[in-house]
């Protein structure tokens, strides 16, 4: 399974092809996790596959369908601590209006029952040949299929993405087909931030405040032949944990933790500023002098440009990538 392209959040396949007899780590992509199935019991071809990628807060919900309807159903928390429903589904063409019916009676109590407010609908439905059945789904739930362009080779509109989000929340783009599919591949942005889970804390590499001379002095020093010694595969770990170690004692940086309350825009810049200004206003309560007054007035004017900077420059958005194979 090739890696999807950089900013996809969820990966939805469909035509899978997939059974019991392979494995459940087969296709893992590297970041994401392993693929959630819903794989045809009884005869080859037909299934579903849907991945996210690490750090989502998403769920697998325990939905009762039909029988013969493959899909499968998630609950994916937003940053507003919301919820979006998502259902991922293949409808093969023989197979009849029932998984439509399904969807149209029933989205409202999965809406309900999981405390989901919208609702997202991809995959391979076929809904070409049950176009009343599909009409009547948009109509009673108040749909919209924001697909405008073919997804087939030949043409045809068969992989729609639909929801009731506003149309100018979300975004469908035609990509190509993927491997020997004459399906083509379905990219979907949704304007809603994720949550993700708990607090997670990564390095800041404070670049243009590094000690480069003293850096290029080491490694000028480094005796190679002692370090690189043995195979290919430990010359590079010795390599890569050398060059590691020179970084982290000649470039200056610090730890920064995004806590699962942050706004998704509220990033490293803006937790220095706001840390900034609340160090100037303790200065400016013990020692209430004009100059430490004007300093803390300054802190916060940074504050607030930082802010408005990071808004400006982050959008939340939902990548949602769908193909049937």
């Amino acid at each position: 399974m090739a890696r999807p392209g950089p900013g996809i959040d969820i990966v939805v396949v469909t035509e899978t092809w997939l059974n019991s007899e392979v494995e459940p780590t087969f296709g893992k992509i590297c970041g994401y996790t392993h693929w959630t199935r819903k794989d045809r019991q009884e005869r080859a071809g037909g299934g579903v596959a849907v991945c996210f990628k690490e750090g989502l807060q998403s769920q697998l919900l325990d939905v009762v369908t039909p029988p013969e309807m493959e899909a499968m159903f998630f609950r994916v928390v937003l940053a507003d601590r919301s919820a979006l429903l998502i259902c991922a589904m293949y409808r093969p063409p023989r197979q009849g209006p029932a998984s439509l019916h399904y969807l149209s009676e029933k989205l409202d109590d999965l809406l309900i029952l999981h405390r989901c407010s919208h609702v997202l609908v991809v995959g391979d439905l076929n809904h070409h040949l049950e176009q009343q059945a599909y009409e009547n789904l948009l109509d009673v739930q108040g749909l919209i299929d924001h697909v405008t362009f073919p997804t087939h080779e030949r043409g045809g509109t068969l992989d729609p993405v639909i929801s009731d989000l506003q149309e100018d929340t979300l975004c469908c783009h035609q990509l190509g087909p993927v491997g020997s599919s004459d399906h083509h591949a379905v990219l979907t942005k949704v304007n809603v931030g994720v949550a993700r889970d708990e607090a997670t804390t990564r390095t800041i590499w404070m670049w243009d405040k590094a000690d480069w001379l003293s850096l290029r002095r080491d490694l000028q020093q480094t005796s190679w032949t002692t370090l690189l010694q043995g195979g290919s595969e430990s010359m590079a770990r010795a390599f890569t944990s050398h060059l590691l170690a020179l970084q982290n004692r000649h470039v200056p940086h610090r730890n920064y933790t995004t806590r699962p309350k942050d706004q998704p825009w509220f990033g490293y810049r803006c937790r220095a500023a706001a840390e900034e200004k609340y160090s100037a206003w303790i200065q400016y309560k013990r020692n209430p002098t004009q100059y430490s007054k004007s300093q803390h007035r300054a802190a916060c004017r940074r504050m607030v440009a930082t802010c408005k900077w990071a808004m400006n420059s982050v959008i939340p958005f939902v990548y949602l990538a769908s193909v049937s194979v």
